[in-house]
């Protein structure tokens, strides 16, 4: 038996009670026969079980659960009604959920309440998508989870190369990251629709910036009253892409976040309230973006990303702290995303100090942003190439600035 203070025993009863009837919660929203008393009882018995004596007590418990689950989805079908599957599952972690509370691990039970609960309330959501992707979006996606979960936890986690900058695990949880963001922004796209330039310029940013710029460059020599509303796009997408590059450092690098937090900050509050300004009058716009999530898609980006990371690591060997700026800005017109991972990598393998790497990572957004201005400049629309430069020259001029005074 656990040997545990009154007042623990007293928190975990109050915690695994608690987090049981968040999850019965939804069940009792969704008129299941197990609700909020059900999954209370459940995790709470899976607490107690620990605490008793381990490991017989939560055996015989979980082999309880077990039966309960199989006699309740039994009674569903005699009923010919639903043999509540999803409900049996739920109880099932739920149990556990408080097996968890019982060892003393309070923050993994809290995390995976919440992410049971979530799963259970998105029921109709997963199931739309679900149905409305291609034989070939699915076949990509078995396929890439193959390579980010089977290939990524047998990756070397230590430096190949003799600088000590090429990580194999490093690059690659990158790659599935970026990837990541980007199969479910396509997703999102694909399954709303473009509802307006806000919305194409923002989401379609996320995926590829320059191709929004691209897309209504063209799309404006037919229709030039479309000048303002893609102003407003191509300044979104410039944010999305400061969204997109700061959430990566926030995952891979939370050391940086001091470091970039204003800056990115100003830059996206000023983008957004430019880009607010020039929305004069909705209309749906579709921008053709293919699904990034594919293994092909991956290997390239994995390629360039590690092309990236010993082109900046060599820079800074040979040039010291301007080369990598230098390098840092150049790739970040090929792609912000990649030179961003590369800092990052490079900050990891103690090759750069970390005011370097943030000035790296502000510098490939900076380039970024430039590289739409000849872009723009296609459309042979002068106000949409002045309104363009113009909001992204404030972005630049607002991130370096602050940039300058943290860094």
């Amino acid at each position: 038996m656990v040997e545990l203070t009154l007042y623990d025993f007293t928190f975990r009863i109050g915690l695994s009670t608690a987090l049981g009837m968040f999850i019965g919660l939804e069940r009792e929203w969704a008129h299941k026969e197990a609700g909020i008393r059900t999954f209370g009882l459940f995790c709470l018995t899976g607490m107690i079980s620990t605490v008793i004596y381990q490991p017989y007590a939560t055996i015989a418990c979980a082999i309880f659960a077990i039966a309960f689950i199989i006699v309740m989805s039994a009674h569903g079908i005699s009923q010919r009604k639903d043999p509540n599957l999803t409900t049996g599952a739920a109880l099932f972690v739920t149990f556990f959920v408080g097996v968890l509370i019982g060892i003393g691990q309070m923050v993994p039970a809290v995390i995976i309440a919440i992410i049971v609960t979530a799963l259970l309330s998105i029921k109709t959501e997963l199931q739309s998508i679900a149905v409305e992707l291609t034989a070939q979006e699915v076949h990509a996606a078995v396929e890439f989870g193959i390579l980010a979960f089977v290939i990524y936890p047998i990756l070397p986690d230590k430096p190949i190369d003799p600088w000590g900058v090429i990580n194999p695990r490093t690059i690659w949880l990158m790659v599935v990251l970026i990837s990541g963001i980007g199969f479910v922004n396509y997703i999102i796209m694909k399954k709303y629709g473009s509802k307006g330039a806000a919305y194409t310029g923002f989401f379609g940013g996320l995926a590829n910036s320059t191709a929004i710029v691209a897309e209504f460059s063209s799309r404006i020599k037919a229709e030039p009253a479309l000048t303002m509303i893609a102003v407003s796009a191509v300044i979104l997408s410039d944010v999305a892409m400061c969204v997109r590059n700061l959430a990566l450092c926030i995952f891979l690098a939370p050391s940086l976040l001091p470091k970039l937090i204003v800056p990115y900050g100003v830059m996206i509050v000023i983008g957004g309230l430019f880009a607010y300004r020039h929305i004069m009058k909705e209309q749906p716009v579709t921008v053709r973006i293919q699904s990034p999530f594919s293994i092909r898609n991956a290997l390239v980006f994995g390629t360039i990303f590690l092309i990236m990371v010993i082109l900046s690591a060599a820079a800074v060997f040979e040039l010291g702290r301007a080369g990598f700026l230098i390098s840092s800005f150049l790739s970040g017109m090929v792609s912000s995303a990649s030179a961003t991972a590369s800092a990052i990598a490079l900050l990891q393998s103690g090759t750069l100090d970390i005011n370097t790497a943030a000035m790296g990572i502000i510098l490939a957004s900076m380039s970024s942003i430039i590289v739409k201005f000849p872009l723009a400049y296609v459309s042979n629309n002068k106000k949409f190439i002045a309104r363009v430069a113009l909001g992204g020259g404030i972005m630049m001029a607002a991130g370096i600035l602050t940039a300058i005074l943290i860094i």
